[in-house]
């Protein structure tokens, strides 16, 4: 019996053992070739500070795309098509959760404009309307402005998301194509608190067809002076 006791002991221990040590294996996987070069040319291009708060600390920059690796392959590697950002506001730029407007300027998402934690405020809301600073070559972001991606207000609404993603939205303004349409404006719900920044917003009304039905809504438009939405 306390053989049996000693050898339950002796197994669990070399249990914990197993679950602390932690084991290795090999795994294929997708690797972005010549991604260091994107990194490094972008860096550069704004003297390895963070365009909004310029921290200079390489570790902790991120060589963000401004249209996704996975939307434009051959702007993948195009130094235009970068900001120099930190981890953190790397990762909420992707997400939808910040962008910046065409004055260049941060645009919060109504999650956190909403949000009250403290580390939201300081790391977020205290930098709301801060311009991003420009690189030496200006040109370099400039000839790309029209390819800044805003997509908070439809990553941020499930709802007009899901709609938008199936590419239910038909175009019906005079002189202009579906796809012009989309390029030039960003359609939102109208709801108040859908919308964060009222200074970029023109309101007018247009009716949307809505997979194939008759079933319309108005919507409200808010120019961008034909930034892109891409999500």
């Amino acid at each position: 019996m306390l053989n049996n006791l000693f050898n339950k002991e002796n197994n669990a221990t070399e249990d914990k053992q197993f679950f602390f040590e932690g084991k290795e294996i090999e795994r294929s996987v997708k690797t972005r070739i010549n991604q260091s070069f994107f990194r490094d040319a972008i860096l550069s291009s704004y003297n390895f500070k963070y365009c909004l708060t310029g921290i200079d600390i390489p570790a902790l920059l991120i060589a963000n795309h401004i249209v996704p690796w996975s939307k434009d392959p051959k702007n993948r590697l195009n130094p235009k098509n970068g900001l120099c950002l930190n981890n953190l506001h790397d990762q909420a730029f992707d997400r939808g959760y910040i962008t910046f407007d065409n004055q260049l300027r941060l645009v919060l998402s109504r999650h956190i404009v909403k949000s009250k934690e403290k580390y939201i405020q300081k790391y977020f809301k205290e930098l709301e309307g801060k311009s991003l600073r420009l690189p030496d070559r200006a040109l370099h972001l400039m000839n790309n402005l029209s390819n800044i991606i805003i997509r908070i207000y439809f990553y941020m609404n499930n709802k007009l998301y899901a709609i938008y993603k199936n590419g239910f939205f038909k175009g019906n303004e005079r002189g202009s194509s579906t796809s012009d349409a989309i390029k030039k404006y960003v359609i939102a719900l109208l709801f108040e608190d859908f919308l964060t920044d009222k200074k970029f917003i023109s309101q007018y009304s247009a009716k949307i067809a809505i997979k194939g039905t008759h079933y319309k809504r108005e919507y409200r438009k808010i120019h961008y002076n034909n930034i892109l939405f891409i999500q």
